[in-house]
């Protein structure tokens, strides 16, 4: 009696099983689809702290002057809220294989310190409009660590600071909406505001951020293997040979491990803008 059998389907069930144990062990394989899961779920942090800083949450000094929506005053740029240049932080993810760190860090500010208005503090157009331009660079960094800034006069023996609170102020400072002095002055401009931006930051990325990356992962794993494990598959058939299905086995799982690591790879270069 001579056998002959068409293993070619279970050949290739078994080779993407095998192939989806040892690639997803893979370091290259792990950045691909951890990169790529955190490119999309970083988008949507971008996306939920742009609505809650418009919706009134207090992490608005983490956005550039003049900000659609979120940072209304006047000023020489008006960058949309979900826009890079908007944000002043940028997200980084270290790391090699399943070994990764999230964290952040400040970018400067690049737009004018919005000039005061008559409304909201009592000076008279022509004195607003004889003050100078100048760039807050790192305010980001100072309101979110609650650093004091000192104020000196540089180019002028007096300072003129605004009156947004005429509390203390003489009749004459409130009849002019500002006061003169001398300095240095010693301020906390993110007094009210400090480590809100933190604490906004790691609740997204220790909560659901995690869960959106875990679910974009599991999607990647399946989309790559899951369709050769459940593929119907036929070949001929032939004389069962010792060895032959072994080999079919190891053929298979390194075609379907191959084609994973490119889909991978190609997503993380379309994550990355490449």
């Amino acid at each position: 009696m001579r056998l002959s059998v068409d293993l070619t389907g279970v050949a290739a069930m078994l080779g993407s099983g095998l192939a989806m144990t040892d690639t997803v062990m893979d370091k290259q394989y792990q950045d691909a689809i951890i990169d790529a899961a955190y490119h999309s779920v970083n988008e949507t942090f971008n996306s939920e702290a742009a609505a809650y800083a418009a919706a009134g949450g207090a992490i608005r000094h983490m956005f550039e002057w003049g900000t659609v929506g979120i940072n209304r005053k006047r000023t020489n740029k008006r960058p949309l809220p979900n826009s890079e240049a908007a944000r002043l932080w940028t997200n980084h993810l270290q790391g090699v294989g399943l070994s990764k760190t999230l964290t952040y860090t400040f970018k400067p500010s690049l737009a004018f310190v919005p000039k005061p208005t008559k409304r909201d503090t009592g000076m008279d157009v022509e004195t607003i409009e004889m003050l100078r331009d100048h760039v807050f660079t790192w305010k980001a960094m100072v309101m979110e660590t609650g650093a004091s800034v000192t104020v000196r006069p540089v180019n002028a023996k007096m300072l003129l600071m605004p009156l947004y609170d005429a509390t203390g102020a003489s009749t004459r400072d409130r009849q002019r909406g500002y006061r003169l002095g001398r300095g240095p002055y010693t301020f906390e401009p993110g007094a009210k505001v400090a480590g809100n931006f933190t604490t906004f930051w790691a609740a997204f990325w220790e909560g659901r951020g995690q869960g959106l990356m875990n679910e974009s992962i599991e999607s990647q794993i399946e989309t790559d293997f899951m369709p050769a494990i459940y593929q119907q598959k036929r070949g001929n058939i032939r004389p069962a040979v010792p060895g032959s299905f072994t080999k079919m086995v190891e053929e298979e799982k390194r075609r379907v491990s191959a084609i994973a690591k490119k889909k991978a790879k190609t997503r993380g270069r379309i994550d990355d803008g490449q």
